[in-house]
């Protein structure tokens, strides 16, 4: 049998007239064979080289394997044992490709090969072949460690190898060269000419060595940091965060005067050992301000909980995990992957918002007048591209975290230069995507899929008093999450703050409102909270990190603050404002009544035919009549109805 094998091999090299590979099923199953009745015996012969001598010689192989198992299965021993990717590998018998999904056993009675075995017995033997040149890959050594690459090698170029090291590690191809063996390989070769067919070679790829240049902050003491000629503006600063803790989304590159883009590379801009950088903060609005001022520090510390989630997220991308579209709401929404794909954030573009021009929902609308009827967001009093930074500004006002918002930060999201691979900068950015980017949090549930009494008072209060705060119209049970916590409590965050702080008051709407607890009086903490705030170091606090509401946004925000605190002074729930807030029917809400007669005592005097001014219509000077008259309103009607001692 020994033999007839070794004749087999010699005819299929023959035959093939390459190398190749050859399998062959069954073979001796006496008691020194080692195979038992059930198994097959698989030869795999192919060519190899000395890497002394150089001549070619044959080897052998030999598996053990069951009847049942697949064509694929020989596929995975053989890359288990020599390392050829199996995804690669073609086995054929004859013309005929073979399927992964055929076991061995019929692969080797479909060969009708002539009977061995005697008279009444099948055979179970085929010979099999595979051209070394389909499974070939290459392995690259660079300073940053070992890697694989699968190639086609009678196609893959050495410039495609250097290209191939730029996507996986950022040198650019013009600053590496390629080895083989010692000797420097040419862009134009392809790896079928340069290297043997018979095993995978060994790339050797050098780049130019790197060198040290001195950083410049604002302020503090100057430092060196070696850099090599692929590393970019991006890599450059989140290595100095982790260097010297300067936080690399509030600063930016500077180099002979030119401020540098983040994906630019440091070669590019003529950067060297001689070279000064210079790290400036970043104001609103991309404005420079000076270190350690008042606006800066307030950036800094409303980012401070969303650096992790941002580490996260870019770790993400520098492993090549892709965002992905979330499969519900009306606007683009995507989930943001850490290094071991776990959700660690959801981003929410600017432009892909309902009727927003590049909304993935089809909900977009033709590009117009801002403020127009065609672009009007999905609530009154709302536009397209507002709602990033309404996620936003309702994590700012939630002061010490009193309603569990998820930390939310404004970036930009943004390709790097070869179109896979995205990263995280300031919003600032004038590349990419602009949009608002929220931690994740995990969670069991949410308020439409549970039943509400399980719910604590004050957890319903708290997001009850954002909610009133902000003007929310879009609190429902969807966008209110529910997890055990340690103790066995329920807790509740809430999520979806798009339609935040409106310029209208019409479509303001509380799911809450119909819950039990929003019914019961609130406790000492959540008065003491209310009775903090102040809706005016509110607005200057937006301003200071770049959000500036439209003039009718600020009174919607002012009006609803000055109702809350008129009701907590009056011991009303949160029912009870809700109720004064929100529409029970297409007829309009107490508050918008209100709203309607303090306009109209403002129009008196006007033109006639000029009709009611309307909230963006009012000036400084209008404004604050306005407020003293709604506020009025406001006390008239909380004393007739609430005020049990006078009605």
């Amino acid at each position: 049998m020994e033999e007839l094998v070794e004749d087999l091999v010699e005819d299929l090299v023959e035959f093939s007239g390459g190398s190749t590979v050859a399998l062959r099923t069954g073979g001796p199953t006496g008691p020194n064979s080692g195979k038992t009745d059930d198994e097959i015996q698989v030869w795999i012969s192919y060519e190899s080289q000395d890497r002394n001598s150089l001549q070619t010689g044959t080897t052998t192989t030999v598996f053990r394997m069951l009847p049942t198992e697949t064509i694929a299965d020989v596929k995975l021993r053989v890359q288990a044992k020599k390392g050829w990717f199996a995804s690669q590998q073609r086995l054929s018998f004859g013309d005929m490709e073979l399927e992964d999904a055929k076991t061995i056993e019929l692969v080797a009675r479909a060969a009708g090969v002539a009977e061995e075995a005697g008279e009444g017995e099948e055979s179970n033997h085929v010979h099999l072949t595979v051209r070394l040149a389909d499974i070939m890959n290459v392995k690259i050594k660079t300073l940053q460690g070992e890697t694989t690459l699968s190639a086609q090698p009678e196609t893959t170029t050495v410039r495609e190898i250097k290209e191939a090291v730029s996507l996986m590690n950022g040198y650019l191809p013009d600053h590496q060269h390629v080895f083989l063996e010692g000797k420097m390989l040419e862009d134009n070769k392809a790896l079928a000419e340069v290297s043997p067919l018979s095993r995978s070679p060994i790339v050797h790829v050098l780049v130019k060595r790197t060198t040290k240049v001195k950083i410049l902050p604002n302020s503090g003491n100057e430092f060196e940091l070696s850099i090599s000629a692929a590393e970019t503006v991006e890599s450059l600063k989140r290595r100095i965060e982790v260097a010297e803790g300067i936080p690399a989304l509030t600063h930016r590159v500077v180099h002979n005067g030119q401020y540098l883009p983040e994906t630019a590379s440091l070669a590019d801009y003529g950067v060297d050992k001689d070279s000064v950088l210079v790290l400036e903060p970043i104001g609103k609005h991309g404005r420079l301000v000076p270190e350690g001022s008042e606006e800066l520090e307030n950036v800094d510390r409303s980012l401070q909980n969303c650096v992790k989630m941002l580490q996260q997220a870019q770790a993400g991308f520098d492993v090549h995990m892709a965002p992905c579209l979330a499969s519900a709401g009306t606007g683009g929404a995507y989930f943001l992957l850490g290094p071991r794909g776990n959700k660690v954030a959801v981003f929410k573009p600017e432009d892909e918002e309902p009727n927003a021009e590049n909304n993935p929902r089809g909900r977009s609308q033709p590009v117009g007048i801002p403020g127009s009827a065609g672009r009007e967001g999905l609530r009154k009093g709302t536009l397209p591209g507002e709602g990033a930074s309404r996620e936003f500004a309702a994590y700012i006002l939630d002061h010490d975290n009193f309603a569990r918002v998820p930390p939310t930060a404004m970036v930009c999201l943004k390709q790097t230069s070869n179109k896979k691979y995205a990263s995280v900068t300031d919003w600032n950015g004038s590349q990419g995507k602009r949009g608002s980017i929220q931690t994740f949090v995990p969670y069991e549930s949410d308020c439409e899929e549970m039943g509400i009494s399980q719910f604590s008072r004050q957890g319903v209060h708290r997001i009850a008093v954002l909610d009133i705060r902000l003007a929310n119209t879009d609190r429902n049970g969807s966008n209110v999450l529910v997890r055990r916590e340690a103790e066995g409590e329920w807790s509740l965050t809430p999520i979806d703050h798009g339609y935040c702080l409106p310029g209208s008051l019409s479509d303001i709407c509380f799911d809450w409102i119909y819950w039990p607890q929003a019914s019961q009086p609130f406790d000492q903490e959540v008065r003491d909270y209310i009775a903090n705030l102040d809706e005016e170091k509110d607005l200057e606090k937006l301003k200071m990190h770049g959000i500036n509401l439209r003039p009718e946004c600020q009174l919607v925000f002012r009006v609803c603050n000055i109702l809350l605190r008129l009701g907590l002074q009056k011991g009303l729930s949160a029912y009870d404002i809700g109720n004064i807030m929100c529409r029970q029917t297409l007829q309009q809400s107490i508050l918008e009544k209100m709203s309607h007669h303090a306009l109209k005592k403002l129009t008196k005097g006007r033109i006639q035919g000029t009709g009611k001014l309307q909230l963006h219509e009012l000036d400084h000077r209008s404004s604050e009549l306005y407020l003293e008259e709604i506020t009025q309103q406001m006390k008239t009607y909380m004393k007739e109805v609430f005020d049990e001692d006078e009605v």
